[in-house]
């Protein structure tokens, strides 16, 4: 039997913190352990799916504020596991969740489990993809003939394979086709393109272990393989894929990981830009470092081409000051991926964090969603800042009793305010205040 737990919005179970009072805002929802994709809704809200902490798929909705709205943690008393992956909005107004479950009988078979859901949030089918030993999705896609398109990953036999499955509107299973990189393939993003068949993203693993190629695949519409190309940066040793997108001149942009390898425990990573044509040949590549250090760790895992034609990624970064963990990163980048801004968000956590979904709203910000200790959901403005949060600072900073010691950058360096940077003001009381001087 399913059950759909509505968790009531008291003090106690909410628990959310809060860094806003605006349009833009930064939230943690700590009834929930993690978000893998939010989409805006018709309402200007939010929808988020993920992973609760007490088990099961979390489908929460929030409105233009960060308020809850609904929060459902959808669970089913045959599953020993669950977790949600991907959503996207419906062409009828609802939702598709992409989810992954374990059945309890056979022998902890993993599944793909896709959950259908009006625009209120209420359930109204859900089924199993059941192949192979072992099956995860990763992303999904509603195709312009009203079915779906699923990137998974299929075990059978000691066997890992990457493969596509096309279903109709009622989630059932059209045709499966595996795809193939250099060695072991794994995908991670898939889209249908405007001139037909769909692309592909993920990592191939040859046999040395630790090394990968980001990998891009084209099929036609029946899944078959069209071509596939490897890249890899120059100076570094090996390279995934996380998120692909076909950009408004018709090829592709990919956005993951970079590393180089110095040991099996370390090495550095930076995210990782490859723009082909629409063949998938290279026409430009950028390793990024936010903060320009060959030591900072940071990688991508979601990208999107923004309406003036650059791009905004999401990843996460160990560039805030003062930190060991990894935290919530968004990149801003221009037509030709190279960097225009970077910011980064911890929330009210001094746990490790990151950013696995974005999109760009319909004011011209940006919503994303990941962890910072639990869920979290980050609303900015069109440079990736929470401005009430340096209004609010601005505001705190009035205390007659606190003395200003010292103004740092996000490298711990004293430096003197200046526009479009993002520094630490130091007080004589041990506070640390995080402001953006935007003019």
């Amino acid at each position: 039997m399913r059950l759909i737990l509505t968790l009531v919005l008291t003090g106690i179970l909410s628990a959310i913190s809060t860094i806003c009072f605006s349009q833009t805002w930064e939230r943690t929802y700590y009834n929930h352990q993690y978000g893998s994709a939010v989409v805006q809704a018709d309402d200007g809200g939010f929808i988020v799916t993920g992973k609760a902490w007490i088990g099961g798929v979390v489908f929460l909705k929030v409105d233009g504020y960060g308020d809850e709205v609904w929060s459902h943690v959808i669970d089913d008393e045959s599953y020993e596991y669950e977790q949600g992956d991907d959503i996207i909005k419906t062409s009828d107004g609802g939702y598709m969740i992409l989810a992954y479950t374990k059945l309890e009988v056979p022998d902890d078979q993993g599944v793909i489990w896709l959950i259908k859901a009006d625009a209120e949030g209420i359930v109204e089918w859900d089924g199993n993809i059941v192949l192979g030993d072992h099956l995860y999705g990763t992303s999904i896609q509603q195709t312009s003939d009203g079915g779906y398109i699923i990137a998974a990953q299929y075990y059978y036999d000691g066997i890992d394979e990457a493969m596509l499955i096309k279903t109709d509107s009622g989630g059932n299973v059209i045709w499966n086709e595996v795809v193939e990189g250099l060695g072991t393939t794994t995908i991670e993003s898939v889209r249908e393109i405007s001139t037909g068949g769909y692309i592909i993203c993920g990592s191939s693993y040859e046999d040395v272990e630790y090394y990968s190629q980001m990998t891009l695949i084209k099929t036609d519409d029946l899944g078959t393989q069209q071509w596939v190309k490897y890249f890899l940066d120059d100076t570094d040793d090996t390279s995934d894929g996380a998120s692909v997108r076909e950009t408004i001149d018709g090829g592709f942009v990919i956005a993951g990981t970079t590393y180089l390898i110095f040991t099996k425990d370390w090495g550095y990573a930076h995210v990782y830009l490859v723009k082909t044509d629409s063949s998938g040949n290279e026409q430009w590549t950028q390793s990024i470092s936010t903060l320009n250090s060959a030591e900072e760790l940071c990688g991508a895992h979601d990208i999107e081409q923004t309406t003036d034609g650059g791009f905004i990624l999401t990843g996460e970064s160990d560039a805030l000051i003062g930190t060991a963990d990894s935290h919530v990163l968004i990149l801003k980048t221009n037509s030709d991926g190279e960097q225009l801004w970077a910011n980064y968000f911890d929330g009210l956590s001094t746990n490790s964090g990151a950013g696995y979904s974005i999109k760009q709203t319909s004011d011209e910000g940006f919503i994303i969603t990941g962890f910072e200790s639990s869920i979290c959901l980050i609303k900015t403005n069109e440079n990736g800042m929470v401005a009430s949060i340096n209004q609010t600072l601005e505001n705190q900073s009035q205390d007659v009793d606190k003395v200003l010691l010292q103004v740092c950058n996000v490298l711990g360096q004293t430096v003197s305010p200046s526009p479009h940077q993002l520094l630490f003001y130091h007080y004589n009381d041990n506070s640390v205040e995080k402001r953006y001087i935007s003019d």
